[in-house]
């Protein structure tokens, strides 16, 4: 399937989910993300927007086990990922995302990534908006989860050379 259609698929598929239903899928996902937070120090998050899944309370989770939390920011056509203490800090950045300001660390730091994903197949592939942000940083990243409800998934996404594969995806 074309990525066009499959992020269309996804992301009309994420919106028709109820309210109440969405609340009790997101709860799932947080319990499921929980478990990897355990196991990892250095964890990059992503600030939700729009109809994706929200996961705020697992990203409190992490700050309040003192885990190393960081937050994506747009530079330029690529991102780079900040160390966040406190949500408050951040600042709307690129397409009015909730963006940290400081300096960047090496991708390669990170242990685990939460990736936010419009589509995804049973073979870890994802689209995202198709601007390629999070493709031009997971190649350094040594374990990248995508994070998703389970209506976003689809047959199969034609791929390309640059596109970075999932080592998994949470869904309820």
């Amino acid at each position: 399937m074309k990525k066009e259609e499959a992020r269309k698929i996804g992301m009309q598929a994420r919106k028709m989910i109820s309210a109440e239903k969405r609340k009790a899928k997101e709860k799932q996902i947080t319990e499921q993300m929980r478990k990897l937070i355990d196991c990892h120090e250095h964890i990059a998050f992503y600030m939700p927007i729009g109809h994706e899944v929200n996961i705020r309370e697992a990203i409190y989770d992490a700050l309040n086990r003192h885990r190393h939390v960081y937050l994506p920011k747009v530079d330029g056509d690529t991102l780079c990922l900040i160390e966040v203490h406190d949500l408050s800090d951040l600042k709307p950045g690129a397409f009015h995302i909730p963006e940290p300001h400081g300096i960047p660390v090496e991708p390669s730091t990170i242990d685990l990534m939460f990736v936010p994903l419009t589509s995804f197949d049973h073979n870890g592939n994802r689209t995202g908006y198709g601007k390629g942000y999070y493709d031009s940083i997971l190649k350094k990243i040594s374990y990248k989860v995508g994070v998703a409800f389970k209506e976003q998934l689809v047959e199969c996404i034609d791929v390309e050379t640059h596109d970075i594969r999932l080592d998994c995806v949470i869904h309820a």
